[in-house]
C-alpha cells in the first residue's frame, strides 16, 4: 500500500475485513479420542476429562492424565494395545 493511490489497494484492514467471508467453527464430532481401546474405555475417557476438566486439578494436562488412567487400566486388565 502506497501513499497517496487510490483504489482496492489502499482499503484499510477493516474494510478489507469486513469483505471476507465469514468462518463459523464447527465443533469436532466425537469419535476416537484413544487408539486401540474399546467403547467402553472411550466413554471412560471422556468421562474422566470432563471431571478433570470441571474440577480443574490438572489444568491444560487433563487430556494427558485422563489418556494415561485410560491407558493404564487398559494394561492392568491385561490388553494390549489394539484388543
Amino acid at each position: 500500500m502506497r501513499a497517496g493511490r487510490s483504489g482496492p489497494a489502499t482499503r484499510t484492514c477493516r474494510q478489507a475485513c469486513a469483505l471476507l467471508p465469514i468462518v463459523v467453527e464447527a465443533t469436532m464430532p466425537k469419535g476416537k479420542h484413544l487408539k486401540g481401546v474399546s467403547e467402553a474405555e472411550q466413554r471412560q475417557y471422556e468421562h474422566i476429562l470432563k471431571d478433570a476438566r470441571k474440577s480443574g486439578r490438572y489444568g491444560s494436562r487433563a487430556k494427558e492424565v485422563a489418556a494415561r488412567t485410560v491407558l493404564k487400566r487398559h494394561k492392568v486388565k491385561g490388553h494390549r494395545r489394539g484388543q
